[in-house]
């Protein structure tokens, strides 16, 4: 996906530059999430881990998030799962 005006773009998915097979996520808390469900800015954590897992379900293997820690344990609960099934 090509994003014109980062403004515009609240969630993007799309190659990544630094590999042609590698797929990027990057949303934004402050105006994807918002729009979705709104809430204030220190309660969308939900929302961008929620966004995250269901970019690497669909193939992202490059995540951007500001919540490392909370990112990765909710990607590892997520694989832990799939792995059961």
């Amino acid at each position: 996906m090509a994003v014109r005006n980062r403004q515009a773009a609240s969630c993007a998915f799309g190659p990544s530059s630094d590999s042609a097979r590698a797929m990027r996520a990057v949303c934004s808390p402050a105006s994807f999430i918002a729009k979705v469900s709104p809430a204030p800015p220190d309660q969308r954590l939900g929302g961008s881990i929620a966004a995250h897992l269901m970019a690497v379900a669909n193939g992202a293997s490059i995540i951007r998030t500001h919540d490392v820690a909370e990112t990765v344990q909710a990607l590892r609960i997520a694989a832990a799962i799939r792995d059961l099934q």
